[in-house]
């Protein structure tokens, strides 16, 4: 890497670094060639991509999209339909090649599966490979990921780790996960204000896997089911959260969470780009219009907040501040906050002579 600058300004190449773990040794790099390197981050696929990758029509996509902007609902038919893509998404996610699994199997979960138990394995081989002396605290972390987001709060809870554990003393080992593009970390805010980051505590935290299959596959093949199948036993709001919490990503956003005494804890809180804050709850079961905490946050004046988001299976509906959104209107969510009309694509700048 510290070569990058020489070999470009010889002129006769262009170079590509590429790998998962490229976000963790880049860290390291002892000259970094400022100028002469440009970075991208490469995530799983969104839900929108997935349904590219599936074949849904470009029409499907876009009513659904036209909706959203008009806050109407979706036609009933096509509406049960995308929610039928969206549980199959969070059973097979984003990664590549699990999709292309998904589509030259016909469907065929166990060969999914085997795709995605190879893939955690190049995960826990990678943090061997790469954590250094921190690879057994990474290991513990990454084995604990899915048991956290099985509690009520979703909350990491340090001890898990071991009784003694702090947050400072494992600070680096978080950060390496999501350096390493493995987990999300969504840190709490005391205040839903702009900038958020102004009351954020990073020590209060949850993580989520940085792709919703992944995740899924690290349970039980039942829960699997439970999801495309949409039982009712199962307590799926880990997944579904964690669902949430990629598409967010993908989208741009920092994540964030909200916890108050007196109002309660909102999943989500998210800044569009005009600093407009929105808190987002995410509902996983059937009684999608109990948010006692997020009404709560729209009720506080000195919040000034005018639109609170709830994702769930029903469909495109305003009441009020609170705007329900289908889980599969996700891709949407800019148009739902105003982002898609911030866009400074077309804006030219021209400076005054002097």
């Amino acid at each position: 890497m510290t070569m990058a600058k020489a070999l470009v300004e010889d002129g006769r190449y262009d170079y590509a670094f590429s790998g998962s773990m490229l976000g963790t040794e880049f860290k390291g790099a002892r000259s970094y060639p400022v100028g002469f390197v440009q970075e991208m981050t490469l995530r799983p696929m969104d839900f929108e991509e997935f349904m590219w990758a599936t074949g849904a029509s470009e029409a499907a996509i876009a009513e659904v999209g036209d909706c959203v902007t008009d806050q109407k609902p979706v036609d009933e038919y096509l509406h049960d339909a995308m929610l039928s893509h969206w549980r199959t998404y969070l059973v097979v996610g984003g990664m590549p090649e699990v999709v292309r699994a998904l589509i030259d199997s016909g469907g065929d979960l166990a060969k999914v599966r085997e795709i995605q138990s190879e893939l955690v394995t190049g995960y826990r081989r990678d943090i061997a490979k790469y954590a250094g002396r921190r690879a057994l605290n990474v290991q513990k972390i990454f084995d604990q990921l899915p048991l956290q987001l099985d509690n009520d709060s979703r909350r990491f809870v340090l001890n898990s780790i071991n009784d003694e554990a702090r947050y400072n003393a494992h600070r680096h080992d978080f950060v390496w996960l999501v350096n390493a593009g493995v987990g999300l970390k969504t840190n709490l805010v005391r205040e839903p204000k702009r900038p958020l980051q102004m009351t954020e505590r990073p020590g209060m935290f949850k993580l989520y896997q940085s792709d919703t299959g992944m995740l899924v596959s690290r349970y039980p093949v039942q829960t699997a089911r439970d999801i495309y199948l949409d039982s009712k036993v199962s307590n799926l709001g880990g997944m579904y959260e964690n669902a949430l919490a990629q598409e967010l990503v993908c989208k741009g956003h920092d994540l964030f969470y909200y916890v108050g005494k007196k109002r309660g804890e909102v999943d989500f809180v998210i800044e569009s780009d005009a600093g407009v804050v929105v808190p987002i709850e995410a509902k996983s079961g059937r009684n999608a219009r109990a948010h006692a905490a997020l009404n709560n946050l729209l009720a506080t004046k000195e919040y000034a907040l005018d639109l609170g988001v709830v994702f769930s299976r029903l469909n495109v509906e305003r009441d009020g501040k609170v705007l329900y959104l289908p889980w599969y209107a996700v891709p949407f969510t800019g148009r739902a906050i105003g982002n898609d009309t911030h866009d400074t694509r077309g804006l030219h700048m021209t400076l005054p002579s002097l």
